[in-house]
């Protein structure tokens, strides 16, 4: 009989099972928490030996309270079989990541600092762990490590007669261990002595780190079984790891070579020593562990339109922003409206949208036009509001609309294209195809659109037919939803339910169109926006970079992918390809309403906050349906120019468009900690906090706060480890956090951040040199010389920028 309840655990499915016990998912209904039940098989309950060994791992494993162990919750029985609770876990194990190949040089030194820093505290208490392996390490979508299963873990003065020999038997799950379990793990000693030690889990932990950086095993032997395996670990050299990865630093690979020697003596004396060596190797290099790429604001849209605005968006950015009169408006302005279902079948409400938003995107990319998105119209989808109107209300000449039928026939698509001045219909055509074949369907919609542009002198060529494979009708009908669900996501819910079955469809595309750019890049933005809005972590963030470049590596030219890709590049500390990618984007794509915010980020963080005000006024000419990014960021860059009346009035405008738009929340909780409103400030932000737990640029925020208010609890509780772990990748909390500490009086912590800081792409030498938070630094030596440096830095960045921009806007 199934179980369904144990207790106050309520079992939600099976993880898996072994020789002595299953292992369920439960929920603990009295805390309202995931949690990892094991239970011993009724047939070996009464078997004493196994008793006593569940009681002895709940007793060893809850004595380690460390952040990157799993928690030991209960210990307990039902119906005379012995179970323990722990703490459940979310994530990958490292031996999944470790199935894609390699992992890069800073994610492998995090993981190996994480797994030393949990071993250590196990060794304080002479606690042994005798079975690490990949499948025993979890990595947090928010990239914390939390080492599994110390089901073999014994103290350290137990002898060990017979648990080599048994480890494999007793691995809770051949499936989720390598080829040959623990065995590819132990050290050479114990196939002789039999026993483990301490430098037998470091020994473990040293060939994990070979792995991850160079996607082998130290001892892997062609046509390889276990008796071969066993005789090269006791007798074979490994290769060294720079003769694989010529990339690894050469101190690294002394590291690595030291932890897994023949002798135990001459290994690391302790985990701890191991971890410092490590947390040294990073120092030196500048890595950290990271979770979001960039700035977190940097493309993100705007949430939910808040049901208590004061005034409708359009007539507001008409009246404030937008030109007057239809003399203002750019000659080449095209407003791209949802298409709308005339069928009877009941598709999504976003499938119109996903469908408009495929031309307008490769619309956007043609330098000779501006394209108003079809997200701008997000509240028009599904209405059959007037076109000529709707293009109207955000001061485009021209307005692009459809319908779309699907019938027994197969599926149509009318379009037209309208001149908004005299109200006429310019052109207009459809397309028949048998089936919804998504590739074609956009290459005859493109190709009849240029056409009647050209013909009306905005386009100075025809668009070039691209050849492309056809992508079959279930799977161009999948990446549609995935498409609907991600732009209502971007643009409407902020759910994270939409991200994820938005990944969910665009990777059964790919799986059956392995060469659909567009899938490629709809998966790139599902897995970064998981970051960007603290749903996922680094795993994530490796397949948003590995599908953006897929996408790009199918088609060069598409300035989506190429744009998403910039903000990969920040993260890995490769701030000169993040200039490339947009100044290339600028070139080519440059009335592009994303690109030019891109832009104005990336300028931002380079110091010429002048014309990255002019970015982000374009930005918003473009699309005005991101005002609030805009607003939020030209309120920070006046902030940073020291004109606080003018932040204030952004804010404001912000607000009044959306009174629950967090980051401008959060920016309007800063200006009045400048300004000594305290209590004020406190409220704003552990407002937003509470609305969103996730949004972690905040905290610092908030920790500054209950410094000055002589609340340093409150200050240090917000500071965890996802939050260290979030600052280390992104530029922005990076430096709020460092500002935490100068506040906080810790100068060299807060030293450390700002460096973080400057790696990852802070390069804002005018606000990093005058910022009032940070005058007990001034006559540090060490800061001090980081602003001079960073002051050449910021000089050499001017003069590029300003021959670029310059040539870019008089040509």
């Amino acid at each position: 009989m199934r179980l369904s309840q144990i207790n106050q655990y309520r079992i939600e499915h099976r993880l898996g099972a072994g020789s002595q016990g299953t292992v369920y998912q439960a929920t603990d209904t009295k805390l309202m928490r995931s949690v990892v039940l094991k239970i011993v098989r009724k047939d070996r309950a009464s078997d004493p030996d196994i008793r006593n060994k569940i009681l002895q791992e709940a007793r060893l494993a809850s004595a380690i309270q460390h952040p990157n162990v799993c928690a030991i919750y209960e210990a307990g029985e039902h119906d005379n079989r012995p179970y323990i609770v722990m703490q459940y876990v979310p994530g990958q194990t490292l031996q999944k990541l470790l199935a894609a190949g390699a992992l890069n040089v800073h994610f492998s030194l995090s993981i190996g600092i994480q797994i030393a820093s949990g071993l250590a505290d196990a060794h304080r208490l002479k606690i042994l762990h005798r079975d690490l392996k990949p499948a025993n390490i979890m990595i947090t979508d928010g990239g914390l490590v939390k080492i599994l299963d110390f089901g073999l873990a014994k103290r350290r003065t137990v002898t060990a007669g017979s648990d080599v020999a048994n480890a494999g038997e007793r691995s809770t799950s051949d499936a989720q261990s390598s080829r040959f379990g623990t065995t590819a793990y132990m050290a050479p000693e114990q196939f002789v002595t039999r026993r483990s030690s301490e430098q037998s889990d470091i020994y473990a932990l040293g060939v994990m780190l070979y792995e991850m950086l160079t996607g082998q095993h130290p001892f892997w032997v062609p046509n390889a079984n276990l008796e071969r395996l066993v005789h090269a670990i006791q007798f074979s050299q490994p290769v060294a790891p720079r003769r694989i990865r010529p990339d690894i630093p050469e101190e690294l690979e002394s590291v690595i070579l030291k932890a897994i020697d023949k002798q135990p003596a001459n290994r690391f004396t302790s985990a701890s020593e191991l971890g410092e060596a490590l947390k040294t190797l990073m120092k030196t290099m500048d890595f950290e562990l990271g979770v979001i790429p960039g700035e977190s604001s940097a493309v993100l849209p705007s949430p939910a339109p808040d049901t208590k605005r004061r005034a409708g968006p359009f007539s507001l950015l008409v009246e404030r922003f937008l030109p007057k009169g239809i003399e203002g408006i750019p000659e080449n302005a095209i407003a791209v409206l949802p298409f709308q279902n005339l069928g009877t079948d009941d598709q999504p409400r976003y499938y119109g949208l996903a469908l408009a938003d495929m031309v307008a995107t490769r619309l956007a990319g043609m330098s000779s036009v501006i394209v108003r998105p079809p997200s701008a119209f997000l509240s028009l989808a599904g209405t059959t509001t007037d076109a000529i109107d709707a293009a109207r209300q955000l001061k485009a000449r021209y307005g692009l609309s459809g319908s779309f039928v699907r019938s027994d026939a197969g599926f149509t698509i009318n379009w037209q294209l309208s001149n908004v001045a005299d109200k006429a219909v310019l052109s207009g055509g459809t397309v028949s195809v048998p089936s919804l074949d998504l590739v074609r369907i956009q290459g005859e919609i493109l190709d009849e659109v240029v056409a009647a542009l050209h013909n009306i002198g905005i386009v100075q060529q025809k668009r070039p037919q691209a050849a492309a494979a056809a992508v079959p009708e279930h799977l161009s009908e999948e990446y549609l939803k995935g498409r609907a669900v991600l732009t209502r996501f971007l643009w409407s819910s902020s759910q994270r339910e939409d991200l994820e079955q938005a990944m969910r469809a665009f990777e059964s595309v790919i799986d059956g169109a392995p060469d659909f750019a567009a899938a490629h890049v709809g998966l790139g933005i599902a897995h970064l926006h998981s970051v960007i809005n603290g749903f996922g972590g680094l795993t994530h963030f490796m397949s948003a970079q590995r599908h953006l470049e897929n996408a790009l590596a199918i088609d060069p030219d598409h300035a989506e992918a190429r744009l998403n890709r910039a903000y990969t590049f920040l993260w890995r500390g490769e701030k000169e390809n993040a200039r490339l990618d947009i100044q290339y984007l600028l070139k080519h794509a440059g009335n592009d309403g994303e690109v030019l915010f891109g832009a104005g980020v990336i300028v931002q963080l380079d110091g010429l906050l002048e014309e990255s005000l002019r970015l982000f006024g374009m930005a918003l000419q473009a699309n005005p349906a991101g005002a609030t990014r805009v607003y939020n960021r030209r309120a920070r860059i006046y902030h940073y120019m020291g004109q606080l009346d003018l932040a204030w009035h952004e804010v404001e405008k912000g607000l009044t468009l959306e009174a629950n738009h967090l980051l401008l929340r959060t920016t309007q909780g800063y200006l009045l900690f400048r300004e000594g409103q305290y209590d004020k400030a406190i409220d704003v932000l552990s407002r937003v906090i509470a609305d969103d737990p996730g949004r972690r640029l905040t905290y610092p925020t908030l920790a500054m706060c209950y410094v000055v208010t002589q609340q340093p609890e409150k200050a240090a509780a917000l500071i965890t480890d996802e939050l260290l772990a979030a600052a280390a990748a992104d530029c922005e909390m990076a430096y709020r956090l460092g500002t935490y500490c100068v506040v906080d009086g810790n100068i060299s912590e807060a030293l450390h951040w700002l460096r973080r800081a400057i790696y990852l792409g802070n390069e804002n030498y005018p606000w990093l040199s005058r910022n009032p938070v940070w005058k007990d630094a001034h006559g540090n030596a060490e800061f001090d010389r980081m602003l001079a440096e960073l002051k050449g830095t910021y000089r050499k960045n001017q003069g590029r920028w300003k021959k670029f921009l310059g040539a870019l806007w008089t040509s």
